[in-house]
């Protein structure tokens, strides 16, 4: 299960004061969202297709993104 943790304009700000957006393969702003079922990456945070779970196409995990 994943919940989704901001949507607005897709802009988000992490911990680190840092804003990424990115695009799904639907072309549209990948939301931040947070993993929610009991695993490794329990409350982990990614940005996932703004579809999910119809289609789901695009994840990044909110940790391994680098600023340019």
């Amino acid at each position: 299960m994943v919940t989704q943790m901001s949507m607005g304009s897709g802009l988000s700000v992490d911990s680190r004061g840092s804003r990424h957006q990115f695009r799904c393969h639907c072309n549209k702003v990948a939301p931040l969202r947070m993993v929610k079922v009991k695993s490794l990456n329990h409350e982990r945070r990614f940005y996932g297709c703004i579809n999910y779970p119809d289609h789901y196409g695009f994840m990044r995990w909110e940790d391994e993104v680098t600023d340019f």
